[in-house]
């Protein structure tokens, strides 16, 4: 079966120039990367920093998700030593492959620990399984030859690419952390000794045997890549997103625990402002019977004074009519005084009138 008839075996598969290279996933989360504690891990782990190869980089990524939908030329199996089938990754595989493996595996007497058997891939994706039975415990030398196995028969069979699960840290109990190392320094130190022999059975596989076209193809799978998130992305986007909602999560609750601290305060502040807006209520009341009280008493006040003014008036029009009366009674005797002077003017007259009339007498007489 081609390779090409392997990836469309299942919609799930996932073509090796589909996955992003150490280099672009490096380049694409340098920011996340740069936080990370390097120098603690160097010193826990007694590392010693490797000179940066870009063309190292650019051929060995790191991948999370189902081993048996990759389309490379080999996957490893973490297998026991019977290469019969059990738990985990090992299961797996063979329930993927199928039961032709099975039977190919009878045919390979078991494998010691620490070694590495080669087998068709069968119903898989990937075209080999290479079967390599880890130690059991943290055990440097037993692990590192699993590995140095895994590559050798990658070399021998004339592979181009090959995909490792974490070997012996489920549970064979191998811890994580040195397990890592193991694995990456082998890696390391295999693709110092050939990658000349890798470069150049992929160029023999292009059908490009003076390598010519080998930098277009580099720049068209990394177009693909640009264009087609891995699942490796995506599944620590996941991740972040889900450490992104527990710290959403804890800050939802620390503000709910504000916003009741919050509430509390308000409370407080409401029934702070009510007792103010009581106070202030009941200043206002004293305000306004204050005024009541200070406009009773100009309105008193204006009542006395308008009172005062009303006497004045009917003070001043008793004093008037008063004087008219006078002005009356002194016209009348004025009258009355007239009258008698007439009275004694006409007694006057009729007393000069006897007297002309005596005189006249006396003349006659005396004539």
């Amino acid at each position: 079966m081609s390779y090409e008839e392997r990836l469309n075996m299942g919609s799930k598969a996932v073509a090796l120039e589909n996955i992003t290279s150490w280099k672009d996933y490096a380049e694409k989360h340098k920011n996340r990367l740069s936080k990370l504690d390097v120098d603690s891990y160097k010193t826990t782990y007694n590392v010693k920093p490797h000179t940066c190869n870009p063309d190292m980089n650019d051929r060995i990524s790191l991948w999370k998700g189902d081993i048996t939908t990759l389309g490379v030329d080999a996957i490893v199996n973490a297998a026991n030593s019977s290469l019969l089938g059990g738990g985990g990754v090992d299961g797996a595989i063979h329930r993927k492959a199928g039961k032709f493996l099975l039977e190919e595996c009878k045919t390979l007497n078991g494998c010691p620990t620490g070694s590495a058997k080669i087998t068709g891939g069968y119903n898989l994706p990937s075209k080999y399984v290479i079967h390599t039975v880890g130690p059991q415990g943290e055990k440097p030398d037993l692990l590192e030859s699993c590995y140095k196995s895994c590559f050798h028969l990658m070399l021998d069979n004339n592979l181009e690419s090959i995909a490792f699960p974490c070997i012996s840290t489920g549970i064979y109990g191998y811890p994580q952390g040195p397990a890592a190392v193991v694995a990456l320094t082998c890696a390391r130190n295999f693709l110092e000794s050939n990658l000349s022999k890798v470069k150049e059975r992929r160029r023999r596989r292009r059908g490009d045997d003076e390598g010519e076209e080998e930098d277009e193809d580099e720049e068209e799978e990394e177009n693909e890549e640009d264009e087609d998130e891995d699942e490796e992305d995506e599944e620590e986007e996941e991740e972040e997103e889900d450490e992104d909602e527990e710290n959403e999560e804890d800050e939802e609750n620390e503000e709910d625990e504000d916003e009741g601290e919050e509430d509390e305060d308000d409370d407080e502040d409401e029934e702070n402002e009510d007792d103010d807006e009581e106070e202030e209520d009941e200043d206002e009341d004293e305000e306004e019977e204050d005024e009541d009280e200070e406009n009773e008493e100009d309105e008193d006040e204006e009542e006395e004074e308008n009172e005062d003014e009303d006497n004045e008036e009917e003070e001043e029009d008793e004093d008037e009519n008063e004087e008219e009366e006078e002005d009356e009674d002194e016209d009348e005797e004025n009258e009355e005084e007239n009258e008698d002077d007439d009275e004694e003017e006409e007694e006057d007259e009729d007393e000069d009138d006897d007297d002309d009339e005596e005189e006249e007498m006396t003349k006659e007489k005396k004539r």
